[in-house]
């Protein structure tokens, strides 16, 4: 009842929090053919964006002030060369927050080149006494990943095994038979899943002749009561080349 008044002291104070950034597309290790691609994300934030800016392996490549909040944006980049990217995007709000952040990188793979091709065998100027011969081979796809691939062997000048399913990394042995006496060359062309397409170095080889011959029409027995358990002689003419 004295009527004592008091009064406290007044604080203003700002809740500053920092937006959000959702990479959306190229979705994390994906990979094209294409080298111009598009990437999209979806900033977040209460009061706007100053600035958005996309970097590529560590390297801004582009910005922009006009960032539209809370739906999907997008940056369209050219002349992405062959190689992986590591992709993210960067975005400070407007002020007087001027907060940022960038989210974990996206990796995209633009492959324009053809699967690698190894060739196992034949080697170079080889000979063969057989006229069967084993071809071994290994493609790998540019960047080593887990796809499959589609692969073809060209025997001397044209395509003689067809659409051989080859996983990246893996060998390959495949027999072509009765090859004809002579000089022959190959090579082995493979297709990626993005139809790039690579073709390996020729590799020449020789079947050789052989040194005798002999057909069943030159094979005679000394008699024609064949019996069980008997003996029998048997003649064979023989041609030496």
């Amino acid at each position: 009842n004295a009527n004592n008044t008091n009064y406290g002291i007044q604080y203003n104070f700002t809740v500053e929090a920092p937006p959000s950034v959702t990479l959306l597309s190229p979705l994390n290790y994906s990979r094209t053919r294409n080298t111009n691609n598009t990437f999209t994300y979806t900033p977040f934030d209460h009061i706007g964006f100053a600035n958005c800016s996309i970097s590529l392996n560590n390297f801004q490549n582009a910005s922009s002030t006009e960032i539209a909040k809370n739906i999907p944006n997008a940056f369209a980049l050219n002349y992405t060369d062959h190689g992986m990217y590591n992709w993210s995007v960067l975005c400070f709000d407007a002020a007087p927050d001027l907060n940022f952040y960038a989210p974990s990188n996206f990796s995209l793979f633009v492959d324009t080149m053809g699967p690698q091709i190894t060739l196992h065998q034949p080697i170079e100027a080889q000979t063969f006494n057989t006229p069967n011969v084993l071809f071994n081979f290994t493609p790998t796809d540019q960047f080593g990943l887990d796809v499959n691939l589609t692969c073809n062997i060209t025997l001397d000048g044209v395509v003689n095994v067809t659409g051989l399913i080859v996983p990246s990394s893996t060998h390959n042995a495949t027999t072509i038979f009765n090859l004809s006496q002579g000089a022959h060359q190959f090579n082995v062309t493979c297709l990626d899943d993005l139809n790039n397409t690579n073709v390996s170095a020729t590799v020449n080889f020789q079947i050789n002749a052989p040194d005798l011959e002999v057909s069943n029409i030159d094979l005679r027995f000394n008699t024609s009561l064949m019996q069980e358990l008997s003996n029998f002689t048997l003649f064979a003419n023989i041609y030496l080349f």
